[in-house]
């Protein structure tokens, strides 16, 4: 019987399976569209648009939480990597003095550490004359090189 079952749901293009529990054959259906498909082909309209009411709803929550998963994700990874630049410009200025750096690293040094929570692009906005999201990304790199120049350990190492 349970062999008939099959053959009917994939004459219909409904994905069936089987298998034994407690010496019985058991045809089940994994997909969610599968099983949507084989209620409306048995008629049970009400139940057909109750469960595809349930799976819009479960579909759409998963899609808002992939998303302020990686928007935090975004945000921390973010935080982070500012937290580390802002330490290594704390690092120059105790031990070099950001006045000792040439202008635009200056600059750059200084918006970092008045705007923390500010985007590299954000911040490049900020530059007289305005730069790019890159060229900022890279004066921060040389402020990084600068910082472990004078004797600032890499983070991780001991």
């Amino acid at each position: 019987f349970a062999d008939k079952v099959m053959e009917i749901m994939n004459f219909f293009k409904i994905s069936a399976k089987k298998t034994c529990r407690k010496a019985k054959f058991v045809v089940y259906l994994k997909r969610g569209e599968d099983i949507s498909d084989a209620l409306a082909l048995m008629g049970a309209s009400r139940s057909t648009l109750e469960m595809e009411n349930v799976r819009v709803q479960k579909e759409m929550r998963n899609r808002v939480n992939r998303q302020l998963n990686c928007d935090y994700s975004n945000i921390d990874r973010v935080m982070n990597t500012a937290d580390k630049q802002i330490a290594d410009i704390r690092f120059i200025d105790e031990q070099l003095g950001l006045d000792k750096l040439p202008r635009h690293l200056r600059e750059i040094a200084e918006l970092r550490l008045n705007t923390p929570a500010t985007s590299l692009a954000g911040l490049a906005e900020l530059t007289d004359p305005p730069v790019g999201k890159s060229g900022f990304y890279h004066r921060l790199k040389r402020l990084e090189a600068i910082a472990l120049s004078i004797g600032k350990q890499e983070e991780g190492s001991t």
